[in-house]
């Protein structure tokens, strides 16, 4: 198994691979864009496999052509095959793979004793790629599970030299100075119906992880948990490792390893290639790489949404990612960065100014609405039925019977405003009439009559509806709408 020159070239010519080039001189190289191209430059694309055989019964060969005559009728518009005069060594089965570049196809060549066969620009099924091209890290269901979750499989947390990616893959700036920084700290659910079942683990999983900046742009770290203190340095050839301020020994030969009194594994410590080192927390679940100038940490999906600090809140939403540890959202990612400072004589650099601006400014409370999903109301123009769509028994009635009723929002003008119903109402189509009205008070959105205000009216007109649900209501008016709708 080996890479061609020309998928090494491919990769190279990717965006991403630019995207990070230009990372790197900047001094960032773990980013995403980096993380992601050098898992894509490691595949490998060509494999040669020589099965040598002797006195193979004839049932055996039997069944081997047959499955051969299987491959051969799927790929009949692919294949060539060579009956007349093979010229193939005896006792032995030579079969060549080359991928496309891109992966996305590959060509076959089998020599046998008593044939020769290729096929050439056979298509790869994007989920069939995860199962025949290797990769030298992950294995067969790593590659599955990293397709099927869209590369989310291993949660990453990143600080780089002046920029941090949080596990949701939000990429801000930071300049932490020297001064300690949470970059995570374990939040466990504190939920009742959670709190039976998962406080032993949660015990388990109690951790910090902590980081600044040390001189010439490289990074200090520090990691707490289950009774060990555990700081990484700088250091000459490789990171200085210290636990419970004991200095360790570890090589790319020798682990490092620490257990409980128990017997079970706590830590794992040994030296990377590159010159960095991997720290490895198994009842944690954690992993950290660490090369004196950037740190990368790796958690266990059991701590989605109870993590805070620098790697934001790993719930899938990227939005959330700045909550402060007020318990609420920052839009400034100095100051989001900063109010995961730790406030002490050593801290120095611009973290406690940041910090103090961080507590003054205007902090976002995260509020879940609920509402209608306005885009699953069917047009005005169509006519559509909506039966399944509103609780109303009669208004349901009044679609499956006649099918001349649909949703639009309500819209009134006062005052030089436009104001727009929150929630679309039934509406009677052409041809057809309201048998009866109900008054319903309505919540409105108004604005300006103006060129937004058009807009939206336009979309109204159209059939559509607008997403007014993160705008809120700023008026209440009770308006006469249809109850049923009938033809004329």
């Amino acid at each position: 198994m080996e890479q061609s020159k020309s998928r090494v070239q491919y990769v190279q010519n990717q965006p991403l691979a630019k995207l990070c080039e230009q990372q790197m001189d900047e001094g960032n190289q773990i980013l995403p864009a980096c993380r992601n191209i050098t898992a894509r430059a490691n595949y490998l694309d060509q494999y040669s496999f020589d099965i040598k055989f002797d006195k193979v019964p004839a049932y055996a060969k039997n069944i081997s052509y047959a499955a051969y005559s299987v491959l051969r009728h799927m790929g009949y518009l692919h294949v060539s095959e060579n009956f007349v005069d093979p010229d193939n060594e005896k006792g032995k089965v030579s079969v060549d793979v080359a991928f496309a570049p891109s992966l996305k196809s590959l060509n076959v060549s089998i020599d046998t004793p008593a044939f020769s066969a290729e096929f050439t620009n056979v298509s790869v099924n994007p989920w069939v790629r995860p199962l025949i091209v290797s990769h030298p890290e992950y294995d067969l269901s790593e590659r599955l599970l990293h397709k099927a979750l869209t590369a989310q499989y291993y949660p990453v947390c990143a600080v780089d030299t002046n920029q941090a990616t949080t596990f949701d893959n939000r990429t801000y700036p930071i300049h932490l100075g020297k001064c300690w920084h949470v970059m995570l700290h374990h939040t466990p659910d504190e939920s009742a119906d959670s709190s039976s079942t998962s406080n032993d683990d949660d015990d388990d999983q109690d951790i910090s992880v902590l980081v600044r900046d040390a001189q010439s742009g490289q990074k200090e770290v520090k990691i707490v948990f289950e009774g060990y203190e555990v700081d990484l340095q700088p250091g000459s050839g490789k990171p200085v490792v210290t636990v419970n301020g004991e200095k360790v020994k570890y090589s790319e030969d020798n682990l490092a390893e620490f257990e409980d009194e128990a017997g079970e594994t706590v830590l794992q410590v040994y030296a990377l290639p590159e010159g960095g080192v991997r720290l490895y927390a198994p009842q944690q679940d954690i992993e950290v790489i660490y090369d004196g100038h950037r740190v990368k940490l790796s958690a266990s999906n059991e701590y989605r949404d109870e993590v805070r600090g620098l790697c934001g809140t790993f719930d899938g939403e990227v939005h959330t990612d700045f909550t402060s540890p007020k318990n609420c959202i920052l839009k400034n990612p100095f100051e989001f960065a900063a109010s995961y400072s730790l406030p002490d004589k050593s801290c120095q650099g611009p973290a406690q100014d940041l910090r103090q601006k961080a507590q003054k400014a205007q902090c976002y409370q995260q509020e879940v609405i609920l509402g209608e999903v306005l885009s699953d109301y069917p047009a005005r123009s169509k006519q559509r039925s909506s039966q399944s769509r509103h609780p109303n028994a009669d208004e349901k009635h009044s679609q499956g019977s006649s099918g001349c009723s649909s949703y639009a929002p309500q819209v009134l003008k006062q005052g030089g405003k436009v104001c727009i119903s929150l929630v679309p109402q039934l509406i009677c189509g052409q041809n057809c009439k309201a048998e009866s009205k109900t008054e319903k008070s309505l919540e409105f959105h108004c604005i300006a009559d103006g060129e937004v205000a058009r807009h939206w009216l336009d979309i109204i007109a159209k059939g559509g509806s607008p997403d007014l649900s993160k705008k809120g209501a700023n008026h209440k008016a009770v308006a006469r709408v249809p109850k049923k709708c009938t033809r004329n």
